[in-house]
């Protein structure tokens, strides 16, 4: 069974390391988990590379860019659904 058939075309890499995490869940669950972090963490590094635009360089941590989404749900929380004068 393989769950991550859609990436071969695309990101071969990220294919392989997600069938070796598909592959490994029974027999061995440490290795599982390397291999899935592995995988997220290059497609973090491939989506602060490829998807966020070059102007928000400042925001390629995780951290920044939760602290980045937080900000403006507060913000559209704040216009949108506070009382009006």
């Amino acid at each position: 069974m393989n769950n991550f058939g859609f990436l071969q075309s695309e990101w071969p890499q990220l294919f392989a390391d997600a069938q070796k995490a598909e592959g490994l869940v029974i027999p061995d669950p440490r290795a599982t988990c390397f291999y899935a972090r592995r995988t997220l963490e290059l497609t973090v590094a491939w989506l602060s590379t490829k998807a966020i635009p070059p102007s928000s360089s400042h925001t390629r941590t995780i951290s920044a860019l939760s602290y980045m989404n937080r900000l403006s749900k507060t913000q559209l929380a704040r216009k949108y659904l506070s009382k009006p004068s």
